[in-house]
C-alpha cells in the first residue's frame, strides 16, 4: 500500500482513539441498572478497538522527521528505487555504534526495508557480534555488502546515495563503461588536487595565453572520476594511439580539452565509433587543439567551434566577465535537474544548418544573456570584439544513426576548481546521463565535497550592496523618524 494510504490509516487510528475516549467519558453508567454487565461489555469493546486500532497501526506505520534537514529520511529516489526492486536482495551493513553518519544510515536502511517486500536488511554491530558479522561477510567497519543473486558488491560509506548506487549497481541497473581519452595533454584523470580561484578576477585567467598556468595544480578532473563511480559508472582512460578502432566496452568517449591534435587514424577511429552509434562528451578550452577532421565533422552536424572568448556583462561571477553564469539552461533531458552553473573563459559555439539533414540539428543546451559579446584574446590582454549578443555555450546533437553528442565551449566546469560549485556537478551527471541514455534512471544526489561558499552573480552582489548600503540604513532612518513625529505628537 501506498505511502497516501498508510497516511489515512494512521489518521483512522488517532480517530478512533478519540471517539473511544470522547465516549468513554459520555457514557450514563450510573443509569444502568447491570453495572457489572455493562463495564464488561465496555471492556472487552475497548480492548477490541484498541486492538484493531493497533493492528492498523502497526501494518501501515508512518513516521515523521521533524528535523529540518530530514536527515532521518532516505532521498525520494532511493526510495523509489528500492520500490522497483523485482527480485530478492539483501543488504547487510557492518556500523560502527560510536559513528554519527553510520548511526542515521542505520535509521534510514530500516526506512527502506519497509519500502519492498524483496529488500532484507541486516544491520550488524561487529564490536558486540563479531561472529554473525564474519559469518555475513563482514571486511570493514561501516561498510554495506549487497547480494543480488550471484552479484555482490562491496560499499564503504556511510551515506545512503552510495548504498542506493550500489543497489543499482548490484541489480544491474547501471553498468556503463566511460572512456576519457588521453595521450593529447587531457587533464589528469587521477588527479585530486582542489583549489579555488573563484574569489578573483585578475589572480587567474583562462586566455590561451595562460595555457600554461591550466596545465598546473587543481586543473584535474579527479573528483569528476569519483562522481561517475559513486553514480555505478566504470572508468578508465584511452589512448587510440596505434588503435583502429574505439573498444566496445567504451559505452561513451568524453575528449577534454586536449591541447595537441590527433592523427588521421585517431580521428578516423573516433568518427566510425559515432557513426555506429557512439556517444561522445567534446569539452574545448581556448587553447584546445582538435584535429581538422573532428572540426569538419562538427560542422556537418550544424556546429562550430570559434576561437573567441565569450564575456557576459550581466549574468557573471564577481567583477570577472569571462566567468559566466548560467542561471536556468535549456528545458532538455540533457540538463535536467540543473540550475546555477558557471563556465570559465568558455569559447563560442556557431549553429549553423545541419549539412547531412534535419536529424541532426543540434540543441542549445547553454547560452549566456544578451548582454554577451564574444572576443579574442591576445598576448598583451587586449580583446578585439567580434560579435554581440547571446552566444551559445553548449549544444547536444542526436544523429539519425543514433549517436549522441555533447559539445561545449569550456572544460573548466569539470575540474577539482569548478565541479563542486553551485550546479556544475550536476551538469556534468546530467550530461552523462543522457549519452548513455540513462536519463530515466533514478537521480541519486551524491555528496561533493567542497569547502563551504555562497556564489552570487553580479547582479546579486549589487542588490545586496544597494540593500545594505542604503535600504538598511534608510530603513532605521525612517523608523526613527517615526518614533519621534509620534513622540511630539504626544506632548
Amino acid at each position: 500500500m501506498n505511502e497516501a494510504a498508510s497516511y489515512l490509516w494512521a489518521l483512522g487510528w488517532f480517530i478512533a482513539i478519540v471517539a473511544l475516549f470522547a465516549g468513554a467519558m459520555s457514557l450514563p453508567i450510573a443509569t444502568i441498572r447491570s453495572r457489572l454487565a455493562f463495564e464488561s461489555l465496555l471492556l472487552v469493546l475497548t480492548f477490541g478497538a484498541g486492538a484493531l486500532a493497533y493492528r492498523a497501526l502497526v501494518t501501515h506505520d508512518v513516521r515523521f522527521d521533524t528535523t529540518e534537514s530530514h536527515r532521518f529520511t532516505p532521498p525520494a529516489a532511493a526510495v523509489a528505487i528500492i520500490r522497483d526492486l523485482m527480485a530478492p536482495l539483501k543488504i547487510s551493513y557492518f556500523y560502527q555504534a560510536e559513528h554519527p553518519a553510520a548511526l542515521t544510515l542505520i535509521d534510514q536502511l530500516r526506512v527502506l526495508d519497509r519500502s519492498s517486500e524483496f529488500l532484507e536488511v541486516d544491520l550488524i554491530d561487529p564490536d558486540r557480534e563479531l561472529a554473525r558479522a564474519r559469518a555475513a561477510g563482514m571486511r570493514f567497519q561501516n561498510a554495506a555488502v549487497i547480494k543480488s543473486g550471484e552479484r555482490e558488491i562491496l560499499i564503504r560509506s556511510a551515506h545512503i546515495t552510495d548504498i542506493a548506487v550500489g543497489v543499482q549497481r548490484a541489480t544491474g541497473q547501471v553498468s556503463s563503461i566511460i572512456c576519457f581519452l588521453t595521450g593529447h595533454g587531457q587533464p589528469d584523470l587521477y588527479d585530486d588536487e582542489f583549489h579555488t580561484h573563484l574569489e578573483s578576477a585578475s589572480d587567474h585567467s583562462h586566455g590561451a595565453v595562460d595555457s600554461a598556468l591550466i596545465k598546473g595544480a587543481g586543473h584535474g578532473i579527479g573528483h569528476w572520476r569519483r562522481a561517475l563511480l559513486g553514480m555505478g559508472y566504470e572508468v578508465e582512460e584511452l589512448l587510440l594511439s596505434g588503435r583502429d578502432r574505439v573498444p566496445s566496452r567504451c559505452n561513451a568517449v568524453v575528449d577534454a580539452a586536449p591541447r595537441t591534435r590527433k592523427s588521421d587514424a585517431e580521428v578516423g577511429a573516433l568518427l566510425a565509433y559515432l557513426e555506429h552509434g557512439g556517444a561522445a562528451l567534446f569539452l574545448y578550452e581556448l587553447d584546445a587543439r582538435d584535429s581538422p577532421l573532428v572540426d569538419q565533422y562538427l560542422w556537418r552536424l550544424g556546429v562550430e567551434v570559434t576561437e573567441g572568448m565569450v564575456l557576459d556583462a550581466k549574468f557573471h561571477q564577481a567583477e570577472d566577465s569571462s566567468l559566466i553564469a548560467v542561471p536556468r539552461p535549456a528545458k532538455h533531458e540533457a540538463t535536467r535537474d540543473v540550475a546555477l552553473t558557471y563556465l570559465a573563459g568558455a569559447r563560442a559555439l556557431r549553429i549553423s544548418k545541419p549539412v547531412r539533414g534535419p536529424a541532426f540539428a543540434p540543441y542549445p543546451l547553454l547560452v549566456s544573456s544578451d548582454a554577451s559579446e564574444v572576443v579574442t584574446p591576445h598576448s598583451d590582454h587586449r580583446h578585439s570584439a567580434q560579435a554581440e549578443g547571446a552566444q551559445t555555450l553548449a549544444v547536444a546533437i542526436e544523429t539519425a544513426s543514433k549517436a549522441r553528442l555533447i559539445v561545449v565551449g569550456d572544460a573548466d566546469f569539470v575540474t577539482n576548481s569548478f565541479f563542486p560549485y553551485a550546479s556544475n556537478h550536476e551538469l556534468a551527471r546530467a550530461f552523462v546521463r543522457w549519452l548513455l541514455k540513462d536519463e530515466q534512471l533514478h537521480n541519486i544526489e551524491r555528496h561533493i565535497a567542497a569547502p563551504e561558499q555562497i556564489l552570487l552573480t553580479s547582479q546579486q552582489v549589487k542588490l545586496m550592496y544597494v540593500s545594505l548600503v542604503f535600504a538598511v540604513p534608510a530603513l532605521a532612518l525612517m523608523a526613527g523618524g517615526a518614533a519621534n513625529w509620534r513622540r511630539w505628537r504626544g506632548r
